[in-house]
């Protein structure tokens, strides 16, 4: 799928939302579970918070930096928290791409309450068309960085502005939520 064609075409991306329906991918769920996504949501954000508080801990006695772990349950935040979207609109999903796609056609094309930020946040974070999607604040250079770098810093560095964009992109599902 690409991301940027499904934000700008709404046909588009109800084709794909339709093959995802009718491959079983997305399936109609009880909207009720979405709070227990939200929980789980936020369970994972005060785990991974927790985990940023307490890294001077860790290293003295682990000798060894969370900040990877950090992003990784910071990840699982945001999924969850995208789940809770779908399933709030009465549907559950099997797969990052059917998620992605429900959501820009609920929230961005129908109801009109995600910005193309929130969609890129989403995608970029679930790891879909990395290459048609400009990441949020994150340069060339940093998203190689990213990718390649040991630096402890820099692992710093990430972890701080992807919890902010994580705890950002919550507090937004909750407003959309409770509409």
């Amino acid at each position: 799928m690409n991301v940027k064609k499904a934000m700008d075409d709404m046909g588009y991306c109800r084709v794909i939302v339709t093959n995802y329906a009718n491959k079983g991918v997305l399936r109609k769920c009880d909207p009720e579970i979405h709070e227990r996504y939200m929980q789980k949501s936020v369970h994972n954000l005060d785990f991974a918070n927790y985990l940023m508080e307490e890294n001077d801990k860790i290293m003295k006695k682990l000798d060894m930096t969370v900040y990877e772990w950090c992003m990784v349950v910071y990840y699982y935040a945001l999924y969850h928290s995208a789940l809770a979207l779908l399933s709030k609109a009465g549907y559950e999903s099997k797969g990052h791409t059917a998620t992605i796609a429900a959501i820009i056609l609920i929230y961005y094309h129908k109801e009109k309450t995600l910005t193309r930020d929130d969609i890129q946040l989403i995608a970029s974070n679930l790891g879909i068309d990395r290459d048609d999607i400009s990441f949020i604040s994150d340069s060339k250079d940093m998203r190689e960085r990213a990718s390649y770098g040991i630096g402890g810093g820099f692992e710093s560095e990430l972890a701080a502005r992807t919890r902010g964009r994580t705890v950002k992109f919550i507090q937004k599902v909750r407003e959309v939520l409770k509409e």
